[in-house]
């Protein structure tokens, strides 16, 4: 099953709902700065996987291994991102 949140709240709001085991969260979240919704997400959630994708910043500008489990750059394909979600889903 795949929730959808278009914000920080609609985020917050999927989670306390129900549980998840990935999220893919994109860099530029509307308003919010899907970096430091991935920061704060692994520190409150660890056991959530966490993958962040942006078309604007590269992997080293986000220090990706320190709070995200995986980067994936756009323009990607079906393939990568299926790679990338069995990479984050924890079991």
């Amino acid at each position: 099953r795949v929730l959808e949140a278009s914000s920080r709240v609609e985020l917050m709001r999927a989670l306390a709902a129900e549980p998840v085991a990935a999220i893919l969260l994109d860099v530029h979240l509307g308003d919010d700065n899907g970096i430091e919704i991935a920061r704060e997400l692994h520190e409150s959630q660890p056991d959530i996987g966490i993958a962040l994708f942006t078309g604007s910043v590269d992997s080293a500008q986000v220090n990706a291994g320190d709070f995200i489990d995986a980067f994936l750059a756009k323009p990607f394909i079906l393939e990568e991102l299926s790679d990338v979600v069995a990479q984050v889903a924890r079991s």
